[in-house]
């Protein structure tokens, strides 16, 4: 029944709970033992994540505690600061709807220290939510797309908080301003929307008190755009459980998090 209550609860938050004794070693066969022992496979953002190889970074907040439940180092995304990984040395880094939660700067500066730590044909995998995707929903009326976000708010408050959640009515997060349904409407009847998301998006600001509040909207040419800026010269785009790493095609540990709404981009140093 505990079990049952738990799974339930990290279920409505996006997460999966998963049996790890049946996870196939195998898959790591290819890589030196010094980096399984030494842990240089790193996920940024880890929140509930474990494995024996892989070193959790993450920011400890109240909001979060109950997600961490495992060692992590602690870092702050929005600090600037250099990534606590060596020059060259890790092997893969995974990043599962985390830059969501981070401005365009502090974006940049992290897919430009994942290029810094990464060793030659080393990979790294972002997940994060398809703006085009949520755009096609909300055109559509499609409301069961924002299923995840909460159906008892109206369809273009779910649509804002899928980038910008700081600004929809039922927010308790701090901004500016806040924004109507019939205003949110208004503002997406017009064509291109890149300058009025990089508008929205920069009315929003990391809230430390709030942290899972979504700050930043990407599609797959922004991602793309970033990672070749930060030094890839390998971009493209996967698909869910699909990476060209073999670990990461284990979607019992991950793309978990929201598949039907999520996009996976990888480069290669």
């Amino acid at each position: 029944m505990l079990k049952r209550t738990v799974k339930a609860c990290l279920a409505r938050s996006g997460y999966e709970m998963h049996k790890l004794s049946h996870e196939p070693l195998a898959l790591y066969q290819g890589y030196a033992q010094e980096s399984l022992t030494t842990k240089r496979f790193y996920n940024v953002g880890a929140g509930l994540f474990f494995h024996r190889y892989w070193t959790n970074i993450d920011f400890a907040s109240e909001w979060y505690r109950p997600r961490q439940g495992h060692p992590f180092v602690n870092f702050d995304l929005t600090s600037l600061e250099p990534l606590p990984i060596k020059d060259s040395s890790a092997e893969i880094i995974y990043s599962s709807h985390t830059i969501e939660h981070i401005s365009d700067e502090a974006a940049a500066h992290l897919l430009s220290e994942c290029r810094r730590s990464l060793v030659p044909g080393g990979i790294v995998r972002l997940t994060m939510p398809d703006f085009d995707l949520a755009r096609r929903a909300f055109r559509r009326g499609d409301h069961f797309f924002f299923l995840s976000i909460g159906m008892s708010k109206s369809l273009p408050q779910c649509f804002l908080q899928f980038f910008a959640s700081q600004l929809t009515l039922l927010s308790p997060a701090r901004a500016p301003r806040k924004f109507s349904d019939a205003e949110i409407i208004s503002m997406f009847d017009r064509g291109e929307p890149e300058e009025l998301l990089n508008h929205l998006t920069s009315l929003c600001a990391f809230d430390p008190e709030f942290p899972a509040s979504h700050i930043n909207w990407w599609t797959y040419k922004k991602a793309d755009r970033f990672l070749r800026e930060a030094g890839f010269t390998t971009v493209y785009r996967s698909g869910y459980g699909q990476s060209a790493a073999l670990p990461l095609r284990n979607t019992r540990l991950f793309d978990n998090t929201y598949p039907q709404m999520s996009m996976y981009v990888e480069a290669v140093v």
